[in-house]
């Protein structure tokens, strides 16, 4: 599954009451997943409509309290929605430098350790 699919199932099952996310969707065919994935899109399930919620409300107050002369767009409500899916890019070379600093760090942990 892709897009987000296994997620949503997850999500899905949680809703419907089922502990076996693979046991769900082997009883549904894919047109009622994807039934269901269109529906959540138009009426989001629990947390995220609570997310949907508080942007709402967010994006009030920051265009409530925005200078239209310095920002003439008004602030929209995916600028508040949290995204869990994003995922930072790194380069080869940033993670390279990142596992140098924790490697440096650990070493210096256990030298510390052994001076004792």
């Amino acid at each position: 599954m892709r897009d987000g699919a296994r997620r949503f199932a997850y999500r899905l099952a949680l809703r419907l009451g089922w502990a076996d996310v693979d046991a769900m969707l082997a009883s549904m065919s894919a047109a009622q997943f994807v039934e269901w994935r269109a529906y959540a899109s138009l009426e989001p399930f629990d947390e995220e409509r609570a997310d949907l919620r508080a942007a709402i409300v967010a994006a009030t107050i920051a265009n409530v309290h925005r200078d239209p002369k310095r920002h003439p767009t008004p602030v929209g409500v995916d600028v508040f929605m949290p995204r869990f899916d994003r995922r930072p890019s790194q380069t080869w070379q940033q993670q390279k430098a990142l596992a140098q600093m924790i490697s440096a760090a650990y070493n210096a942990d256990i030298e510390a350790d052994h001076g004792r």
